[in-house]
Order: structure tokens, then C-alpha cells, then sequence
């Protein structure tokens, strides 16, 4: 239900070849105060990202864990990813989770707002949805769109929170201000809440929640162009086809046709 590790890059979350980057020198900056000279580990961190752009996963994974080793920010969470969407290496959540965590020091929102997901709902470690709402309230305080878009649900569908669809639509809007393509589909393509439909459990509401993603996702798809490295380029019809046949298979066995 919540945004997937998958789902955010191919919602064009890494929008730029250098974001990466420049979220892990933000990260930095903010447990100096100050900009100052990298920890070592920028070399092996630059070198992970122009694999990762590539989509060599294989190789981006061993040279962000080194960066990691040596303290460089954002390395780790970079490798939670790897682990989290099966990319270079075999998926595993509880694996991506720790290496969530070691960047959380730091503040990075990335890491915030993805371990703050899985503890919410239990994918990797066991359901916490204190820590997962104060995680994905400290990422979105630093204006992370996915993490404000996550809260946002929380207050659509009560979930560790008490139910308000106000305050759950004023943080789509907040964050289809700033570029989510989930939120910005919700608010401008659907022109209405989700909570204004009646579910008959938590599973249909949910599997409501997922078609809808699939079919934000394809809308953005075929805008922009998917690109392997999570970003767009024109023309990605096939890639649009897919998402859209997932969330018509999902709709078919959850009786939302």
C-alpha cells in the first residue's frame, strides 16, 4: 500500500543522474552544520552512482557498500535499495531494513521514509506503526514527497492514526506539489479522495490503494519514458501496457473492475 522502493524510483524519485548525490552531501551537511570536505568514500560513492545510472546494478552494489564502510552518507541507504527492489542482487526487505537504519543518524529522509514504510506495514521487520510514523514524519518535515504522501495515506485510512481525510488530501496536495506522481494522479486524474469509497475490508481498501499507484505510475510512464536506472525518457509505451495490465489484474481479483 505504502510506496515501494520500486515505486519510487519508477515515480522518477531519483529525478537526476546527480540526486543521489546531492542528497547524501545534504545528509552530510546536516551532521556537520556546515559544508565541509567529504568523508572518505566519495569516490567509490560517484563511481556506484554512474553504475547505478547505468543500470549495473551489480557492479553500483559492492562500490556502495564500500562508500558505506567508510561513513559516506547516503551509501547505505542506496544499498537498502539494491535489496529492497532485487536489483543487482536477491531481494530481501529484513536485509534492506538494516541497511536502512545505518543511515538514520545521518537524517536522511530517504532512509527515513522507507524504513518508516516497512515498519508500518511489517514488510522486512516486525509492524511497528509508532516508529514507522515518526520515521515518515521526520522525512516528511524535510519535504520528502514520498514520506508526505505515506503520511498522507496513514490519515486517509486511520492506519496508526486516528482516520482524517482533510488532513490526509491537504498532504496529497502537499505532496503533488512538489513532483509525486502518485499524489498528483490522485488529486488532478481522480479529481477525489480515496477514502470517499466504501471498502468491504482493509484487503479491498488496500488492493484499492495498489491498482491506483500501477495506474499513476503508467500514466508517468507513458509521459516521460522509463529508463533502467529509475528516471524517464519519452516513449515508454510498453512500460506504461505493463503497469496498467497489473492494476487490471489486481482490480479483476479484488472486485474494484
Amino acid at each position: 500500500m505504502f510506496n515501494s522502493v520500486a515505486d519510487d524510483v519508477r515515480a522518477g524519485k531519483f529525478k537526476s543522474p546527480d540526486q543521489p548525490l546531492t542528497l547524501s552531501m545534504a545528509a552530510y551537511n546536516k551532521i556537520t552544520g556546515k559544508d565541509t570536505t567529504p568523508p572518505q568514500g566519495g569516490d567509490e560513492y560517484v563511481a556506484g552512482v554512474k553504475a547505478f545510472e547505468a543500470g549495473d546494478f551489480a557492479r553500483s552494489l559492492p562500490l556502495f557498500k564500500q562508500a558505506a564502510a567508510k561513513g559516506y552518507p547516503h551509501a547505505a541507504t542506496m544499498v537498502g535499495w539494491q535489496y529492497s527492489a532485487g536489483e543487482g542482487t536477491k531481494e530481501d526487505a529484513s536485509v534492506a531494513a538494516e541497511w536502512f537504519r545505518k543511515d538514520l543518524a545521518s537524517g536522511d529522509p530517504t532512509a527515513e521514509n522507507l524504513l518508516g514504510s516497512m515498519l508500518l506495514e511489517g514488510t522486512g521487520v516486525p509492524k511497528d506503526t509508532v516508529e514507522g510514523l515518526k520515521l515518515l514524519n521526520l522525512a516528511a518535515d524535510q519535504d520528502d514527497p514520498s514520506a508526505i504522501l505515506n503520511v498522507g495515506r496513514a490519515y486517509l485510512f486511520g492506519l496508526g492514526v486516528p482516520k482524517n481525510e482533510r488532513k490526509g488530501m491537504e498532504l496529497y496536495d502537499r505532496a503533488a506539489a512538489l513532483g509525486n506522481a502518485q499524489a498528483a494522479y490522485f488529486v488532478k486524474w481522480l479529481g477525489q479522495s480515496p477514502g470517499n469509497r466504501s471498502f468491504k475490508d482493509q484487503n479491498q481498501a488496500t488492493a484499492y490503494q495498489e491498482i491506483q499507484l500501477l495506474r499513476a505510475n503508467a500514466l508517468t510512464a507513458e509521459q516521460n519514458g522509463f529508463r533502467p536506472d529509475g528516471s524517464f525518457r519519452p516513449g515508454s509505451a510498453e512500460r506504461a501496457a505493463e503497469l496498467r495490465a497489473r492494476a487490471d489484474q489486481l482490480a479483476r481479483e479484488n472486485g474494484l473492475e
